[in-house]
């Protein structure tokens, strides 16, 4: 780089934008959350991607709105409307907190639970299309390398903040 301006042809920086490590993690994690999904479908669970990315971020025993919203990197407004429509789909449904009113809080209905339930299973099918691609043996180690990348990456922040 210099003067701010990215050197070589376009083509060898298109590659390094197509080809970089961000990218290629966020690829792979696109498959396998659609396949997560298509699993969901195939269960019964008639769920699109985008209500997968809310509904993920709901902890078991309920979830305040504005936590959602923050882990799903979401605004609350767009949260709010994704929710409405799992709360629709008989999935959850919004209440308010009872130790704090003014705490805007989704519970899972019981067909939300038994959702939460059966991704275990979405999950490991999901699991399961990428060891027949990579192999079992590199699979493992490649959740291994990203418990890693992400712990050593959660005590790198922390010691910094």
């Amino acid at each position: 780089m210099r003067n701010g301006r990215l050197e070589g042809s376009a083509e060898a920086i298109q590659r390094i934008r197509e080809a970089h490590l961000g990218r290629l993690l966020l690829q792979a994690a696109r498959q396998h959350h659609q396949a997560v999904v298509d699993g969901m479908n195939v269960l019964g669970f008639r769920i699109r991607p985008v209500h997968a990315s809310v509904i993920r971020h709901v902890h078991i025993d309920g979830s305040r709105v504005t936590d959602v919203a923050d882990k799903a990197g979401m605004t609350k407004q767009a949260v709010g409307q994704l929710l409405m429509e799992l709360e629709r789909a008989g999935y959850v449904r919004r209440t308010i907190a009872r130790q704090d009113r003014r705490v805007k809080m989704v519970v899972f209905t019981d067909k939300g639970r038994r959702f939460a339930t059966a991704i275990g299973t979405a999950v490991r099918q999901a699991d399961e299309d990428f060891a027949r691609r990579i192999g079992r043996r590199r699979l493992a180690q490649l959740y291994a390398l990203l418990h890693g990348v992400l712990e050593n990456g959660t005590k790198r922040r922390s010691r910094d903040g």
